[in-house]
């Protein structure tokens, strides 16, 4: 009964892993003109020389809103700005958000992440930096209010590092600030390194710091009800190799989603790495109860030697006497 019963669990299980049912879509948002923050933020959100929204996240959104006949309306603003339009509501939703424990207090997010991402250091060509402890007494330069210039801080602090620190309000100031040797450092998203360090006199360190979440994030509340159509498109499009949400990357970053394993095999992956462990697991305590039974069968088996040794003992006394 139990092998019947095994044998039915891991049948459910392989079933969940290759089921691939489509996931409806829900209705539409409760408002179809949506406001959205865009700051300069290339590759991933950033407004080009033409002046149209352009990046990874603007693409993927655009997809959202086809999907469910949205209106985007973008709010062009520093980062902070739009940070602090989207607290009060003057804008519906801001792309790019690293998420945090603190945010969470003022914002509303997706659930699903959209990218993964860390910051890196970069200082002047000329420094002699490499390592966190030769940040000491140096001046750092990072955007206001990004999430990994706030982490960073408190990695300073927890190491006794003392630095100063030079607050501008974009990226792309922060390497024209080292630029102009205002700073000796700077702390920039690996993103907006990867596209923009060759257009200045900048070297990029081994320090890194800071992974994030990056998620879409709305008005505490979500006044609009945006964030389960967020979700429902996005993981549709990462489901599938051919979706805007690869396009975009492969087109911005040159990664192509030919690298990306189809989900049902992530699925499989991940049961059979599970399957496997579970195994030498299994495997290891049954080599400890082989050790521990053999061990009390030569102990048994001793103790058979001593008795037997002190019966032939008492055997010998026995004749003598």
């Amino acid at each position: 009964m139990k092998l019947r019963q095994c044998i039915l669990k891991l049948i459910l299980l392989t079933g969940g892993v290759f089921a691939r049912e489509a996931i409806p879509f829900p209705g539409n948002a409760d408002a179809t003109t949506i406001r959205v923050g865009i700051y300069q933020n290339s590759p991933k959100i950033f407004t080009d020389d033409s002046g149209n929204p352009s990046g990874i996240f603007v693409e993927i959104l655009q997809q959202i809103a086809q999907d469910f006949g949205w209106a985007l309306e973008f709010v062009p603003g520093e980062w902070y700005e739009n940070l602090q339009r989207l607290e009060s509501g003057d804008i519906d939703l801001m792309p790019d958000v690293a998420y945090s424990d603190a945010r969470a207090q003022q914002f509303d997010f997706n659930k699903i992440t959209v990218l993964n991402n860390w910051a890196q250091i970069y200082t002047t060509t000329l420094s002699d930096i490499e390592s966190v402890a030769d940040l000491a007494g140096k001046t750092i330069v990072a955007m206001r209010d990004d999430y990994s210039y706030v982490e960073f801080k408190h990695t300073l602090v927890a190491f006794g590092i003392k630095c100063r620190f030079l607050e501008v309000d974009s990226f792309e100031e922060v390497f024209l600030a080292l630029d102009d040797r205002r700073a000796e450092a700077g702390i920039i998203s690996r993103f907006f390194g990867l596209s923009d360090h060759k257009e200045h006199d900048v070297r990029l360190t081994t320090i890194m710091c800071c992974p994030a979440r990056l998620h879409f994030a709305v008005t505490k509340g979500d006044p609009k009800n945006l964030l389960v159509h967020i979700d429902a498109s996005v993981k549709q499009m990462r489901d599938l190799d051919s979706s805007a949400y690869y396009l975009a990357i492969e087109k911005w970053l040159g990664q192509s989603a030919e690298w990306h394993l189809p989900i049902w095999m992530r699925h499989l992956s991940t049961f059979l790495l599970a399957l496997f462990i579970a195994l030498i697991l299994a495997a290891l305590l049954l080599r400890m109860q082989v050790k521990r039974i053999t061990k009390k069968l030569e102990s048994a088996q001793e103790l058979v030697i001593q008795n037997q040794r002190l019966s032939a003992l008492g055997e010998m006394a026995s004749g003598i006497v």
